[in-house]
């Protein structure tokens, strides 16, 4: 009989997992061991090796910094709603299980995994009480047998203390740390059908869907970074004088500090004539070299990425494009960012449905009030918020659209999926027809009121308007005639 290790080739993927795991590490700041393994294996002395480890840290993360500045599609979160067209019982409901669901807040967390690690799988987890929470599994602890590239028919991961945990179309499933069955927790059942494990990931792959060696050049620059501010400390830590001497021991005039650049020394020179010699040395080391080199590996790895230096180092000048590249910089998050999103967005296609299905068939508050998942696929709306509105941006786009729309060449229906990709055309139709008949009630009772349509005007009446108007008129007019009769 196969065990379960062997059914998902768990011993294959170890090289994966591995690189993996050590990308996930960096991340965490947990890399202090291997740096000092790096220093051992990079220096030829081990005693020089031993004292630069003393002068290794992980305050510098370049993989860190990167991740941070790419990985931003959650930045502004996400609004995620059932639609239209749903009673304000399941509205409430979903509101309700999404918060619960700490999803707003692990969402970062998720696009930062699934940007630097690989594909990241997240599990609803149900308690015996109801409640319930996001399993967030990295592909360094994790082998799927996949249905098709965007569906996992079964996952297996490992869980800290070694457990390995099955998930698959009929439940969860425990094994120990040699792949047999563990006694002492039973399966639990969830009998949905299919395996709830949403995938969420950042960008396609080209036959490795695993995207393993994924910013493999990212991990090698930041530990070369690490490595280059820890012999920069070192070296700078020998700073100072050091007296050098040349005599003979004998020539030494009683117990004196033979060390110290500031005490004078003594010396008998008897018979040892010319055989005396003292320099003082200046040890001091400039830091620009290292720093420099540290500027050029961040610019490098920038340069990956299609990003301004200064983003990273916060230096502002032409070796790093200046003013040109802090110009550009939105532009360039921006294309990384939307290059992300759709792949994020089918990862939460898939969460909701699931999440949804495995609280109907639980104890949970709103078990009753949310549709099924098959429902839920249909009506599910995910939108993600722009990071920072560019106002510049978006009115550039409305004065094209305007012009576009004289020649028949647009309608307002583009405008809506150009923000909302995922609706059809007939639902950004009816998008734009609600918020019309929103708005023209609107105008209707502004105008009964005598007030101006524009909220903006809005702050007096159209009659104080024209008084105000009146009056202005009237003392111009007196003004002039009073000047006129001056004359």
């Amino acid at each position: 009989m196969v065990d379960v290790l062997e059914q998902f080739a768990w011993a294959a993927s170890k090289d994966r997992r591995k690189m993996a795991g050590e990308k996930l590490e960096l991340w965490d700041g947990r890399h202090l061991k291997r740096l000092h393994a790096l220093v051992s294996e990079r220096m030829i002395n081990p005693q020089a090796a031993e004292q630069v480890k003393k002068y290794t840290n992980v305050s510098r993360n370049l993989l860190r910094q990167i991740t941070k500045t790419v990985a931003i599609a959650y930045n502004r979160g996400a609004i995620r709603t059932l639609g239209d067209n749903v009673p304000q019982e399941t509205a409430k409901a979903f509101a309700e299980v999404v918060a619960e669901s700490g999803m707003p807040q692990a969402a970062t967390l998720i696009n930062a995994y699934s940007w630097l690690l690989g594909p990241t799988f997240v599990v609803p987890v149900i308690e015996p009480d109801g409640t319930f929470w996001l399993d967030i599994i990295g592909p360094d602890r994790s082998e799927v047998i996949r249905q098709n590239p965007r569906t996992a028919a079964a996952l297996l991961y490992q869980r800290e203390d070694g457990l390995f945990i099955r998930l698959d179309r009929d439940g969860w499933s425990y094994y120990d740390s040699e792949g047999e069955p563990f006694k002492g927790l039973a399966p639990i059942p969830h009998a949905l059908g299919y395996c709830p494990a949403a995938i969420f990931r950042s960008k396609h792959w080209a036959g490795d869907w695993w995207n393993t060696w994924e910013h493999r050049a990212l991990v090698d620059a930041s530990y070369d970074v690490s490595m280059f501010e820890s012999l920069m400390n070192w070296s700078r830590k020998q700073g100072g004088k050091q007296l050098a001497i040349q005599a003979p021991i004998a020539s030494l005039a009683g117990k004196q500090p033979i060390g110290n650049p500031e005490t004078p020394l003594f010396f008998d020179t008897t018979g040892a004539q010319g055989e005396i010699s003292v320099d003082v040395l200046d040890l001091d080391s400039s830091a620009a070299t290292w720093l420099s080199l540290i500027d050029a590996k961040v610019a490098g790895v920038c340069e990956l990425y299609g990003l301004p230096p200064s983003l990273i180092s916060g230096v502002n000048s032409n070796t790093d494009w200046g003013q040109v590249g802090l110009a550009r910089a939105p532009e360039v998050l921006d294309a990384l960012r939307d290059e992300q999103i759709p792949w994020l967005h089918l990862g939460e296609l898939q969460l909701w449905p699931m999440v949804c299905d495995l609280l109907r068939g639980s104890t949970h508050r709103h078990a009753r009030a949310l549709p099924p998942g098959d429902e839920v696929r249909e009506m599910i709306r995910v939108r993600f918020l722009e990071p920072l509105p560019n106002v510049k941006r978006s009115l550039d786009r409305l004065a094209l659209f305007t012009e576009q729309e004289k020649l028949g060449l647009a309608s307002v229906a583009d405008l809506v999926l150009e923000d909302r990709p995922e609706l059809t055309r007939e639902q950004a139709e009816e998008i734009v027809k609600s918020n019309l008949a929103l708005y023209f009630p609107r105008m209707q009772e502004a105008r009964a009121m005598n007030l101006p349509t524009n909220t903006a005007d809005a702050a007096a009446s159209v009659a104080e308007l024209q008084g105000r108007l009146g009056g202005f008129t009237k003392a111009e007019n007196a003004a002039a005639n009073k000047t006129e009769s001056d004359e």
